[in-house]
């Protein structure tokens, strides 16, 4: 009873939360800190010894809050224990900023989690830090179902539950749309009228977003060899960083994936941006720009 009457009173100031303005945020999904300091501005762990040699780097460092989800036959639900996982240890890492903020997770509700649920978890959160950065990633599909992209069905096999909004606890909301077929210069265009039309109408006024730029490549795609991808995500990395500096609702970038994927469809994204020479040289190109403007 306690809690939701927090949560209460929560909901009534949070009209009076603002946005803090900053520079463009750019980490990578398969973060390395030997190889992208000094061009990366922000990453993500569970690990709290990654957390702080990455802090020690200037790096901006987000824990990942995924030990609060359980992932059952049916889709994710709450850890029963759900509370416990933001410890006194985290607070003080907050606290004398080690890290930021807090990562809530990846495709959750995609993954089955309810609204209500990330909700409930995001305004927890904020709660207890009201001024930190709070970042979830969703599948697309939560937010507009429809032949036009993707299935409706999730990993589970179960049918996706649209949403209408965004929790209000987060700072950013981002949703993944990956180029995977034949070169076409148009894409990153249609991610962009995919959020201006599914996802700017269910911001909240302190919220902003984030892209997650496909950075990959495949030596089994029929459509598209391995150098076919690298000039294909070259050319997106550019398209990508110029709608951020042009749209004050972009607050960052971050591209899936630097390293090699050992689930993913062999061919699709398996190869990672590490082993490609023109993209990972455009995208580290952008980045110096990003941290060092």
């Amino acid at each position: 009873m306690r809690l939701l009457l927090l949560f209460s009173l929560f909901n009534l100031c949070l009209g009076h939360y603002k946005w803090k303005d900053t520079s463009l945020f750019f980490g990578w999904y398969g973060y390395n800190p030997d190889v992208m300091e000094g061009w990366t501005n922000l990453g993500y762990s569970l690990n709290l010894t990654l957390l702080v040699n990455n802090a020690n780097k200037g790096i901006n460092q987000l824990y990942e809050l995924n030990d609060m989800y359980i992932d059952t036959p049916n889709g994710l639900i709450l850890s029963e224990n759900w509370t416990e996982v933001i410890t006194d240890e985290i607070i003080e890492m907050y606290n004398n900023r080690t890290i930021i903020g807090f990562f809530m997770g990846d495709e959750l509700m995609w993954d089955g989690l309810s609204y209500n649920n990330l909700t409930l978890t995001a305004e927890y959160v904020r709660f207890l830090f009201p001024n930190a950065f709070i970042w979830e990633n969703e599948g697309a599909n939560v937010f507009k179902c429809n032949k036009t992209y993707g299935k409706c069905i999730n990993g589970h096999n179960r049918i996706v539950n649209i949403t209408d909004g965004i929790p209000p606890g987060l700072s950013v909301i981002s949703v993944d749309m990956y180029h995977m077929n034949h070169p076409d210069s148009k894409f990153v265009s249609v991610v962009k009228q995919f959020y201006q039309t599914w996802i700017y109408p269910k911001l909240h006024n302190h919220q902003r977003a984030f892209t997650v730029p496909g950075s990959f490549a495949s030596n089994f795609n029929p459509t598209c060899n391995f150098n076919c991808y690298d000039r294909m995500c070259a050319e997106d990395a550019m398209n990508y960083y110029s709608w951020a500096l042009e749209d004050p609702l972009i607050t960052g970038m971050v591209p899936w994936t630097w390293y090699n994927c050992t689930t993913c469809q062999k061919f699709e994204d398996e190869i990672g941006t590490k082993y490609m020479n023109i993209t990972k040289t455009t995208w580290n190109v952008i980045g110096d720009l990003i941290v060092n403007e």
